[in-house]
């Protein structure tokens, strides 16, 4: 289904291990996410994935020429993501097709769900219809795993994540989000919640640390500051 925009989560673009790939990397990446949100390819299963029709997909050449870039980088990035030498890390999936290959964004469904969801609000609704229990649950394994990396990626339209972040040993309890606020407000208020738990759970988790770009107390100064800048919102907001 052709959208008009995809979700990129901002600090994790910026500071993320998407960082530490090349500048080339990156901009193919970013291309791919556009490709495959503005993709017409109807079949609602296959959403996130980039290709012509049913069976039907590109050539090497034929992506290299859509992105403007020469072959052997197109070639060097598609390796890059989808054979990365940390599994964790790969971003994309090569899907042998009949005629070429399809490109599949991995975890899409995951975090690009909102679009379909905001549907009827940018139909002229009043109201979004509440997440379906499968969505809560997605929502709620976002919040669980602290993931949100590239795939992880945001146009700032949030998601409508569960309102109750599951809380770990050694996080810190946050104040609750006012139900009374307009949902974009909510929305704004949990996307900020939900990335202060992927901090606080990258700082204790030491393997991924160690692929950050940036050190240990920049993310604990940053982890600080967000918690400082979401309870001075509670509190304006509470007034």
């Amino acid at each position: 289904m052709r959208r008009t925009w995809v979700k990129v989560f901002c600090d994790q673009w910026l500071r993320g291990s998407i960082r530490k790939e090349t500048l080339e990397v990156r901009s193919v990446f970013m291309d791919l996410l556009t490709m495959a949100g503005d993709n017409a390819f109807s079949d609602p299963e296959k959403d996130g994935t980039i290709q012509l029709a049913d069976d039907v997909g590109f050539t090497d050449q034929a992506i290299a020429s859509i992105l403007n870039v020469p072959l052997k980088t197109w070639l060097f990035a598609k390796n890059r993501l989808a054979n990365h030498p940390v599994p964790e890390e790969n971003r994309i999936e090569i899907v042998p097709l009949s005629q070429g290959f399809a490109v599949r964004i991995l975890n899409w469904k995951k975090y690009q769900s909102d679009y379909l969801r905001q549907r009827p609000y940018r139909e002229g609704k009043k109201e979004i219809p509440p997440a379906s229990p499968k969505e809560k649950e997605e929502d709620a394994d976002k919040e669980r795993e602290g993931e949100g990396e590239g795939e992880e990626f945001v146009t700032k339209v949030t998601s409508e994540v569960t309102e109750k972040v599951t809380k770990k040993d050694g996080e810190e309890e946050l104040p609750p989000i006012p139900k009374n606020l307009p949902f974009k407000i909510q929305d704004d208020l949990r996307e900020k919640k939900h990335r202060i738990r992927e901090i606080e759970r990258l700082l204790q988790d030491p393997r991924k640390m160690e692929s950050q770009h940036f050190s240990k107390a920049f993310h604990e100064k940053d982890l600080e500051e967000k918690k400082k800048e979401f309870r001075e919102l509670i509190e304006d907001y509470r007034e």
